[in-house]
């Protein structure tokens, strides 16, 4: 299914148009400049696609997003299949989505005080059907961390008060079997993370290094790998 939206506006600057969706690129007109980049994550996490263009008459322009369509078979049609091969593959594919749902939600904790990164995150990782625990404060952060109940830390590296090395060195004395993930556009913080990982003997903490920035969708990818 395609749907598209078509205004008569002063449309979009041509040097703009490349770069529409990505982060920041209309930030000098208002807002945080993250509302089409983030539209472009949930299109993309759901198999769409979606693009704009000005248009050809010069007012205006159109916005459109594309989703994949799933329609249904009659019902008689799905009663006959069941006793088919293909029948067959439907009832495997209906079971294999019922031990999905029925697996407990994995819970991130993400503490990170750029609050741009921390929705992005969150709205891409929700909708991969993650339970999403945010924070733009360590301190504040740390004071809420609940014990055994998260399933991994993304905790950026740079932070006021708290730092990504010190929050996890802390939570740790709380709860040292929850797995965690650096995140950090810094690289002067891989040589730190180097002296953090020889100290560490449960696991390589260089095997828990983020670089920013990072697509959403290889975000998830990581993680769902990492806790599936």
């Amino acid at each position: 299914v395609v749907i598209s939206i078509k205004d008569t506006g002063t449309g979009i600057d041509p040097g703009i148009l490349p770069r529409l969706f990505t982060r920041f690129a209309t930030k000098s007109f208002a807002g945080t400049g993250l509302g089409l980049y983030i539209s472009k994550s949930i299109v993309e996490a759901h198999g769409g696609k979606i693009g704009a263009e000005n248009n050809s008459d010069g007012r205006g322009a159109t916005f459109a997003f594309s989703l994949p369509l799933i329609i249904q078979q009659d019902r008689r049609q799905e009663s006959m299949a069941i006793n088919t091969t293909a029948g067959a593959t439907m009832v495997n594919d209906i079971e294999e989505r019922i031990k999905f749902h029925k697996t407990k939600i994995k819970r991130i904790f993400l503490v990170d005080d750029d609050y741009d990164h921390t929705i992005t995150f969150k709205v891409g990782l929700e909708l991969a059907g993650f339970e999403v625990d945010t924070y733009n404060d360590s301190a504040i952060a740390l004071s809420n961390f609940k014990p055994d109940y998260y399933d991994l830390l993304l905790i950026d590296i740079k932070m006021p008060k708290i730092d990504g090395f010190e929050l996890y060195e802390r939570i740790r004395k709380i709860d040292d079997k929850v797995k965690v993930w650096f995140i950090t556009a810094y690289e002067v913080y891989y040589k730190t993370l180097t002296e953090v990982s020889s100290k560490s003997k449960e696991e390589t903490l260089l095997d828990r290094f983020i670089q920013k920035p990072i697509e959403i969708n290889n975000l998830v990818k990581q993680i769902k790998s990492e806790l599936d």
